[in-house]
């Protein structure tokens, strides 16, 4: 990541358990919700929280309905980028 004032630019992120640096592939929930950890940590790292998030880019391997629906799923039930849930 990269922090200019008060903002923060953290680049794309792979579903990477940091415990055991082992992807996780158990499937589109568990991968994303790898991710979302992963970015959590950067942010909580630079004093932020995904309050602060005001874009956010997710890309998809597949467009299928299911894969989509499963991650804006599990962005908006954990409540977790509720600022900017229309860009998602």
């Amino acid at each position: 990541a990269i922090k200019y004032d008060n903002m923060l630019f953290i680049s794309g992120q792979i579903p990477m358990n940091p415990e055991t640096e082992k992807l996780v592939d158990s499937g589109i929930a568990d991968e994303t919700t790898q991710v979302m950890k992963n970015l959590e940590a950067v942010l909580i790292e630079s004093g932020m929280s995904f309050k602060d998030v005001v874009k956010t880019t997710i890309f998809l391997k597949s467009m299928d309905g299911s894969n989509f629906f499963c991650v804006k799923s599990i962005v908006t039930n954990k409540k977790i980028l509720t600022n900017i849930i229309p860009a998602i």
